[in-house]
C-alpha cells in the first residue's frame, strides 16, 4: 500500500516536535544541573572543608555537573552558525579565554587544568545562552522550573542550617579590631565566601516575587530573601550589603526604567539605608575601618600589600605570571595561610598579563551595557518579561564582578551560564515585536 507524500510529511513534523520537545526538557535538565551543581556543590565542597580542611586541589561537583551538562549539550544541540544572533558579549568572552589559554600552553610549567577551566568557562556561557534561546524564549521569555530553582535554595539554607546545629557553621569570625562577630565555617568558607553564593540566589528570589504567579512560590521567595539577607548581615561583610543594595537597584530600574530622576531617588534611597545600617553596626564598622587604615598588616587589610604586589606584578610581568602561580610566588610571608589576590582585574593582570585583564574589563563593559540597554530600557516596545529576565542576569553580574572588587569571584562558571541565559532570552528582540522561534544553535 503506497503512502502518500503528505503522510510522510506529517510524520517527520511530528517527529521533529517529539525531538524538539526532548530537546528542550534535556536543556530544563541541564539548567537545574548547573545551579544545582553550584549551590549544593558548595555544601559538599564546605562538608569536606570542614573535616579536612581546605583543600587547594579537588575535583568539585560543580566541575563535575558541568562536564555532565556540557555532554549533555552536545547531544542535544545542533551546532551551526548563526546569522540572526546579536551577542556582542561572547566576542570578548571568546578573545580572553582564548588569549588566556594561549597564554597558558606557552609557559614551561605547563597546568592544563587551568586551560580546562577556560573551556569550561565558555561552554557554560554558550550553554545558557542555548537555554535562553531556545527554553526561555519558547516558553514567552520567562524563566523555567522556578519551583525547582527554589526547591534548590530551600535545601541551601536547610543545609546552612545542619551545619550551624552541628557546630561547623556559627560566628567564629571577627570582624578586624571590632566587636562584631562574623559567620563562618570552622574551616574552609570564610564569612564574606559566603554571600558570594547568597549573590547567585537574590537575582532569582526578586524574579520569582516580581514576575511569577504562584502564590507558593513567591511566600518562599519571600522566606528565602529573608534568609539570604540575615546570611549576609551575619557575615558582618559591608561589601556584601553594598552588593544587595546594587541588586535591588537593578530590578528597581528594570520596573520602572532609568532615567535622571528614578537614579536621584534610588541613590538617595541607598544613602539613608547605608546611614541606618552605620549607624546600628557603627562602632564595629568604623573601628574596623580605622584598623585597616592605620595597620595594613591586620586582618583584611592585608588587601593593600596584595594589591601593591599584584601591581607591581603587573609592571614588570606584563604577560603575567600564570594562573594560580601568584598564591606560590607572593613574598607575603608574615602571613602563615594561603595569599590569594582577592581582586579580579588586578589577579587577571598579574597572574594571565595585561592582554588578559584589557579584554575582561571590555567583556565585563560589554556584558553591563548589553543587559542594562535591555534590563532599565524605558521603551514601551521592550515587553516587561524581557526586562526581567535581562534584570536576572544583570543582577547576578553586577553582583559578583562588585564583590570581584575585593574578592576572587572571574571564575565563578555559574555567572557565566546565567548571562548567557539573558542574553540569549532577549538578543533577538526587535522593536514591538516578541522573539521568533528558534531551533537550535
Amino acid at each position: 500500500m503506497a503512502v502518500s507524500s503528505a503522510e510522510f510529511a506529517r510524520c517527520d513534523a511530528r517527529s521533529e516536535t517529539f525531538a524538539q520537545q526532548i530537546r528542550l526538557l534535556v536543556l530544563r535538565g541541564i539548567l537545574v544541573l548547573i545551579v544545582a551543581g553550584s549551590q549544593i556543590g558548595m555544601l559538599i565542597v564546605a562538608g569536606i572543608y570542614v573535616q579536612q580542611g581546605r583543600l587547594e586541589d579537588m575535583v568539585t561537583p560543580e566541575a563535575v555537573t558541568g562536564v555532565i551538562a556540557i555532554a549533555l549539550a552536545l547531544l542535544v544541540v545542533r551546532i551551526h552558525p548563526r546569522v540572526d544572533l546579536k551577542d556582542a558579549v561572547f566576542p570578548w568572552l571568546l578573545a580572553f579565554l582564548v588569549y588566556a589559554s594561549v597564554s597558558e600552553l606557552v609557559r614551561p610549567d605547563l597546568r592544563l587544568g587551568n586551560v580546562s577551566t577556560f573551556i569550561s568557562i565558555a561552554a557554560f556561557y554558550l550553554i545558557g545562552r542555548t537555554v535562553g534561546s531556545n527554553v526561555v524564549r519558547r516558553e514567552g521569555v520567562r524563566i523555567p522550573v522556578t519551583s525547582v530553582l527554589l526547591a534548590i535554595y530551600v535545601c541551601w539554607y536547610m543545609a546552612m542550617l545542619v551545619f550551624m546545629v552541628r557546630g561547623d557553621l556559627g560566628f567564629y569570625g571577627v570582624l578586624p579590631y571590632s566587636n562584631l562577630a562574623r559567620l563562618q565555617f570552622t574551616e574552609g568558607f570564610r564569612a564574606t565566601e559566603i554571600a558570594i553564593h547568597v549573590g547567585f540566589q537574590l537575582p532569582v528570589l526578586l524574579y520569582v516575587l516580581l514576575n511569577v504567579r504562584s502564590a507558593a512560590q513567591r511566600i518562599t521567595a519571600i522566606l528565602l530573601l529573608v534568609c539570604a539577607t540575615v546570611f549576609v548581615i551575619a557575615t558582618a561583610s559591608v561589601a556584601a550589603l553594598m552588593a544587595i543594595a546594587i541588586v535591588l537597584l537593578v530590578f528597581l530600574f528594570a520596573r520602572i526604567g532609568l532615567s535622571m530622576r528614578t537614579l536621584a531617588i534610588a541613590t538617595a534611597a541607598s544613602v539613608i539605608v547605608g546611614i541606618g545600617l552605620i549607624s546600628v553596626f557603627k562602632d564595629g564598622i568604623l573601628a574596623a575601618t580605622q584598623a585597616k587604615v592605620e595597620d595594613y598588616e591586620a586582618g583584611e587589610g592585608a588587601r593593600a600589600f596584595i594589591y601593591a604586589e599584584l601591581a607591581g606584578y603587573i609592571l614588570t610581568e606584563p604577560l603575567g605570571i600564570g594562573k594560580g602561580r601568584f598564591v606560590e610566588n607572593n613574598t607575603l610571608s608574615w602571613s602563615d595561610k594561603s595569599v590569594f589576590p582577592h581582586q579580579n582585574f588586578l589577579g587577571i593582570g598579574a597572574e594571565l598579563g595585561v592582554p588578559a585583564m584589557i579584554l575582561f574589563f571590555c567583556f565585563a563593559v560589554s556584558g553591563f551595557v548589553v543587559l542594562a540597554r535591555r534590563a532599565w530600557s524605558k521603551s514601551q516596545l521592550i515587553p516587561r518579561e524581557v526586562k526581567m529576565v535581562a534584570a536576572v542576569g544583570l543582577a547576578m553580574f553586577v553582583f559578583q564582578q562588585f564583590r570581584g572588587l575585593f574578592q576572587d569571584t572571574w571564575t565563578f562558571r555559574e555567572t557565566y551560564f546565567w548571562l548567557g541565559l539573558s542574553v540569549g532570552a532577549t538578543a533577538f528582540m526587535k522593536g514591538n515585536r516578541k522573539p521568533t522561534e528558534e531551533g537550535s544553535p
